[in-house]
């Protein structure tokens, strides 16, 4: 009986260290999902098992520069879903832009983002020759750690104040951006000529980031957090 009680004991383990591990391989399955939008734009995220990711890479071909690739963030919209309205429980249908969110997307730290990025261009480039890639734009305030770095570098100059589309772009060179920007192209080929921001600078509460990023709770974090479009462009394919 003894035995008996032992070996249904030991198939019990074994049967519920199945299931875990099953568990935890659905819950770290990821998918990259692609919608085609209007005018021949495609968007590419990260599916985390049921939960979607914030981040999207929307890719349009330029007929006169070659492909561009947007880094597209927000918490709680997404173009993928605008014309799905479905259990929103369920972040992976999501119903769009048809009425307030209850639940919002999966925020991505830094380094899941950049390997988010790397997934969709890993599935985008059995459509796309990624070598003719021509630019990489998006939000600094997107990249939560770099726009921070860029902030802290800008306050201790004394530049926050009156801030110029120059000053951010050298202090941009002065982060952790081209690293990780190689770490993501470098794969395809392609080499950095240049990083310059463009449009209209704005100041951000840091608070704005938690929607982004935990970071934005760090003591050391400025006040103010600068935000501006960020265009990467590619040495040219010879």
């Amino acid at each position: 009986m003894e035995d008996r009680k032992n070996i249904l004991i030991l198939f019990f383990i074994v049967f519920m260290t199945i299931c875990c591990n099953d568990t935890q391989s659905l819950q770290n399955e990821k998918k990259v999902f692609i919608k085609q939008l209007d005018f021949g734009y495609k968007e590419y995220f990260v599916c985390y098992d049921k939960d979607t990711s914030q981040c999207s890479c929307i890719f349009s071909p330029d007929r006169d520069y070659g492909l561009c690739v947007k880094l597209y963030r927000s918490p709680n919209e997404k173009y993928f879903f605008r014309y799905i309205d479905k259990d929103e429980n369920d972040t992976t249908a999501f119903g769009g832009f048809k009425k307030p969110r209850e639940k919002i997307f999966r925020s991505p730290t830094s380094a899941e983002m950049i390997n988010e990025i790397k997934q969709c261009l890993s599935v985008a480039s059995k459509k796309y020759n990624l070598n003719k890639l021509y630019h990489f734009s998006f939000r600094l305030s997107y990249w939560c750690d770099v726009a921070i770095q860029t902030s802290e570098i800008l306050e201790k100059e004394n530049k926050l104040n009156v801030i110029k589309h120059a000053d951010i772009d050298k202090a941009l060179e002065k982060t952790s951006l081209k690293d990780s920007l190689m770490n993501i192209f470098g794969c395809y080929g392609k080499t950095i000529k240049k990083i310059v921001c463009y449009e209209l600078i704005t100041l951000l509460r840091k608070e704005y980031l938690k929607n982004y990023s935990p970071l934005y709770k760090d003591s050391h974090c400025p006040n103010e957090i600068v935000d501006v479009e960020v265009f990467v462009y590619f040495d040219d394919t010879h």
